[in-house]
């Protein structure tokens, strides 16, 4: 499934507003969301993939704790408090965590600000996936 990026600075809390309601157990324990509208449509793709590995009984327990970027990368942090009854098996864990590296992948070539093909930039100590257009920009 693709997203497309958001085309206002406007339409990204509103998308954003959308995702946690159609994903609440995801998004119940976070405290930070941190990119720009650029990698947006990664992150709506990274919580449809969930959504369709998961059973119920792992949704109640698992939710992202902080999604951001840094240092030019995608970085997703999750948890699942798992009850007695339905620990979170080592097969899944890896495949959440595959998940999450190949929207990784797809971020470090996509611009933040616009989503179009981008690269790691340095500027002025700053490392940033930027495509040619949004690099003359943010100098």
């Amino acid at each position: 499934m693709t997203f497309p990026v958001p085309q206002s600075e406007g339409e990204f809390p509103e998308r954003v507003a959308a995702l946690k309601a159609r994903f609440p157990y995801q998004f119940r324990d976070l405290f930070e969301l941190e990119i720009n509208r650029g990698w947006l449509p990664i992150i709506e793709s990274l919580c449809v993939d969930l959504d369709a590995l998961l059973s119920p009984v792992q949704k109640a327990g698992i939710s992202y704790v902080q999604i951001k970027e840094k240092l030019g990368g995608l970085r997703v942090y999750w948890h699942y408090a798992a009850s007695d009854a339905s620990p979170l098996p080592e097969a899944t864990s890896y495949a959440i965590q595959a998940r999450i590296e190949t929207a990784d992948a797809f971020a470090q070539t996509a611009c933040e600000t616009c989503g179009a093909p981008g690269e790691l930039r340095d500027s002025h100590g700053w490392r940033t996936v930027r495509c040619d257009r949004h690099t003359k920009t943010q100098r």
